[in-house]
């Protein structure tokens, strides 16, 4: 008897998440506030109950129960509880080589009970030091995880096919977070340069001072700190594509490559050499 030929039928799965970071549930009083970060996974905030501010890249975004938002890797974000009763949420931070979006967004959930129940699934499979998961408990832990993965990524994709546009809604419209948003585009158009606090103050028509506070305020850092780190980002992506260390520094106005290499490692944790060998 000869061997059969089948067609077999591929397809590439829009969602395939391939590590986490943390997944965990949290109620957060009134005046909570987390201090900003990015870092190069996904990450995913679910508001259960209450009302949150949320700053993502350059936009302030107001989240209320049932809304989530997804933040890709590398976007600066910030969360704070922006009502005035308790804060309930759930953060799951992912990396996941397949994903059908590339930008921040915001979209709806219905079942919070569908979101708190996969969190509590993932955490029981994990040892954890309170927020984020080191390892699996045991060997059978696996095939657990596994599934409450795949729980996960089910979630996703309902929510993302389920999406309607909302951003324009829960962008802030307030005078200080439309200055923030100036300030933040006003260092995106000068990463070839390092403006100094004055004169993206004056980009602005705000005193340096005020502008600090505001920076503050939304970011949890000094305004100094987060243009560093805007100019960090757009760094690590020349090198993602390509460019040698000395190109990217001398795009980002760094006559010196090795004072670029130092700003890079203390930012990143690595040196752009170390980063272009990984690639």
């Amino acid at each position: 008897m000869g061997l059969t030929h089948f067609k077999l039928c591929y397809f590439e799965p829009r969602v395939r998440i391939t590590a986490l970071c943390s997944a965990h549930a949290g109620i957060r009083p009134v005046g909570y506030s987390y201090d900003g970060e990015s870092h190069d996974f996904w990450e995913s905030v679910f508001v259960l109950s209450g009302r949150a501010g949320i700053t993502a890249g350059e936009t302030v975004y107001t989240l209320n129960a049932g809304q989530m938002i997804f933040h890709p890797p590398g976007e600066f974000h910030r969360l704070w509880n922006d009502g005035d009763g308790f804060l309930r949420i759930v953060i799951v931070s992912f990396a996941a080589d397949r994903f059908p979006i590339k930008e921040h967004r915001i979209c709806s959930f219905e079942n919070d009970s569908r979101v708190h129940s996969i969190c509590h699934d993932i955490r029981k499979q994990f040892k954890t030091d309170g927020i984020f998961l080191i390892e699996l408990k045991k060997e059978k832990s696996a095939a657990e995880a596994q599934k409450a993965i795949g729980r996960l990524e089910a979630l996703f994709l309902d929510i993302l096919e389920q999406h309607t546009e909302q951003i324009a809604e829960n962008i802030k419209k307030d005078r200080l977070s439309e200055l923030y948003s100036q300030a933040v585009s006003v260092m995106k158009r000068n990463l070839g340069v390092r403006l100094t606090a004055a004169q993206i103050s004056s980009e602005c028509g705000m005193s340096v001072s005020t502008m600090q506070k505001l920076f503050y305020r939304y970011t949890g850092m000094g305004m100094m700190k987060y243009y560093e780190g805007v100019r960090m980002q757009h760094a690590q992506t020349l090198l993602d594509n390509g460019y040698m260390v000395k190109e990217v520094a001398f795009a980002l106005g760094y006559e010196d490559q090795s004072y670029f290499s130092t700003v890079y490692k203390r930012y990143f944790g690595r040196s752009p050499s170390k980063k272009l060998r990984k690639n």
